[in-house]
C-alpha cells in the first residue's frame, strides 16, 4: 500500500517538477548565467540550506515523534504538537532575523569572490530572502506532522504552491533580480501559510494550550540529525565559495545543473521519503525489525531499477537536456556548455538524490542519527580534500564532480549500514 502511495506522490512530484523547471526556463531565459543571477544564487543559498535541512531531518523526526505521541491522550498529543510548532516558529523567526543582520557577513562566507556593486546588491537580496528563510523550515516541518497523519498526498499538493507563485509571477511581472527574489519569498510565505493553517485544522491545534515537555524526545533525534545533515549542506555552500572564485556566471550553471540532477532523482524517489520514514518509524518503535528491514531493501530495489534509465540519460545526453530546458533568450551557447559539463560531473550526486530518499529515511526511522552524523562528517573532509585540486584542473566540472564523489561515499556508506542489520 505505501509503494503505491509513494509511486501516486512521484506523480504529484513530476507535476512539481514541470511547475518548477517552468520557473527556472524563465529565469534562464530572462537572466542566463550573468552575474545578478549569480547574486540571487548566492541570496537564497540559506533558504534553500535551511529548507534542505528540515526536509532531511526535521520532516523524518516529526513523523518519529508523532509515533511516540500516539501513547498519550488526544489532548496531550494535540498540546504538544502545537508547542512543537511555536518552538519552530521561534526558531525560524530566530534564523531570518540573523540572515537580515548578517546579511554581509554571510555574502563574504558565500561568495568571497564577488566584490564591489555586486557584492553589495547581494547583501540586499540576501536582507530581502531572509524573509523566506524565516518561513521556509517551518512549512517542510508541517509536511512532517501531515505525513504522520497520512496526509501524503495533501502535503505533496501544498508542496506545489512556492513554485506556482514562482512561476505565475515571473510571467506577469518585469524582468528584475529583486521582483525575482520577492517571488521566491512570496511561495515561501503563501507555502508556509497554507500548510500550517492545514495543520491547524487537520488536528485541531487551536482550541488547545500549547505544551513543551516531550519537545525535548523531538530534539534528541533531530539535532544530531541535523549536525550531520549539515556538513552534507556545507558541500553545496563551499561550492558556492569555490565557484565565485571561478568566472562570471559559474555559481548559475551548477544551481541550474544541480536542480537538473536532484529534480530527476527525486523523481524516480520522492514518494518514497516519506512512506519509507513512516512506515520504518512505527515498525522501529513496534520493534519489528524484520519488517523494517524488508521494507527498506524492497523500496531501495524498486528505486534502483526506476532510477537506470533517467540516470544514463543525464549522462550521455546532458547538453541536449540542458539545451531543451533551458537554451531561450540570454541562456547562450556559453551557459549550456557551462552547465552540461556541470550535469555530467554531478552523476554521483544523481545517485544521492534517489537512492539517498530511501536510506537516509530509513536511518531516520532507526533512529541512527550517530551513524548519519559521521557519514556525513566523512563525506564532508573527503569534499574539503578533493575539491581544491579538482578545481584547479576541471573548473566548473571539476567542482560537480567533487560533490559527486563526496555524496556517492555517503550512499555507499549508508547502504553499508542498512545490509548490516
Amino acid at each position: 500500500m505505501l509503494s503505491r502511495t509513494a509511486l501516486v506522490l512521484n506523480g504529484l512530484f513530476a507535476i512539481r517538477v514541470a511547475i518548477g523547471f517552468g520557473s527556472y526556463a524563465l529565469m534562464a531565459r530572462t537572466f542566463g548565467t550573468s552575474a545578478e543571477m549569480d547574486a540571487f544564487w548566492v541570496a537564497v543559498t540559506p533558504t534553500l540550506v535551511g529548507v534542505n535541512l528540515v526536509e532531511a531531518c526535521g520532516i523524518g523526526a516529526a513523523l518519529t515523534y508523532v509515533e511516540l505521541l500516539r501513547r498519550e491522550p488526544d489532548t496531550v498529543r494535540r498540546s504538544e504538537t502545537l508547542g512543537l510548532l511555536v518552538i519552530w516558529l521561534g526558531l525560524g523567526t530566530a534564523l531570518g532575523v540573523a540572515s537580515y543582520v548578517s546579511a554581509d557577513r554571510l555574502v563574504q562566507v558565500l561568495a568571497p569572490g564577488m566584490r564591489g556593486p555586486l557584492a553589495a546588491a547581494t547583501v540586499h537580496l540576501v536582507q530581502l530572502t531572509s524573509v523566506a528563510l524565516a518561513v521556509g523550515p517551518v512549512m517542510y516541518l508541517c509536511f512532517g506532522l501531515l505525513y504522520a497523519q497520512g496526509r501524503f498526498l495533501h502535503a505533496a499538493m501544498l508542496g506545489l504552491l512556492p513554485s506556482l507563485v514562482l512561476a505565475a509571477g515571473q510571467l506577469l511581472g518585469p524582468a528584475d533580480i529583486r521582483y525575482l527574489a520577492a517571488l521566491f519569498v512570496g511561495g515561501y510565505l503563501v507555502g508556509a501559510l497554507a500548510t500550517i493553517r492545514s495543520v491547524g485544522g487537520d488536528l485541531s491545534l487551536w482550541g488547545v494550550r500549547p505544551r513543551y515537555d516531550r519537545a525535548g524526545s523531538f530534539f534528541h533525534q533531530f539535532l544530531p540529525l541535523v549536525v550531520g545533515a549539515a556538513f552534507l549542506q556545507l558541500i553545496f555552500v563551499r561550492e558556492r565559495a569555490l565557484a565565485s572564485h571561478l568566472e562570471v556566471g559559474a555559481i548559475s550553471a551548477l544551481s541550474y545543473a544541480l536542480r537538473i540532477v536532484t529534480v530527476v532523482g527525486g523523481l524516480v524517489a520522492a514518494g518514497f521519503d516519506a512512506t519509507v520514514t513512516a512506515a520504518v518509524a512505527r515498525q522501529h518503535v513496534d520493534g519489528d525489525v524484520v519488517g523494517v528491514r524488508r521494507h527498506v531493501r524492497q523500496s531501495l530495489v524498486l528505486v534502483a531499477i526506476l532510477a537506470v534509465i533517467p540516470g544514463v540519460a543525464v549522462v550521455l545526453f546532458a547538453a541536449p537536456i540542458v539545451t531543451l530546458l533551458f537554451a531561450r533568450g540570454r541562456f547562450g551557447a556559453e551557459s549550456i556548455q557551462l552547465t552540461a559539463a556541470a550535469v555530467v560531473g554531478y552523476f554521483g550526486v544523481y545517485v544521492w538524490s534517489s537512492m539517498g530518499r530511501v536510506l537516509v529515511p530509513a536511518a531516520i526511522g532507526r533512529r541512527r542519527a550517530g551513524i548519519s552524523l559521521a557519514i556525513s562528517t566523512a563525506a564532508f573532509i573527503g569534499y574539503v580534500i578533493w575539491a581544491p585540486p579538482l578545481t584547479d584542473r576541471w573548473q566548473v566540472a571539476g567542482l560537480a564532480l567533487a560533490a559527486s564523489a563526496a555524496l556517492a561515499l555517503a550512499t555507499v556508506l549508508y547502504a553499508a549500514d542498512v545490509a548490516r542489520q
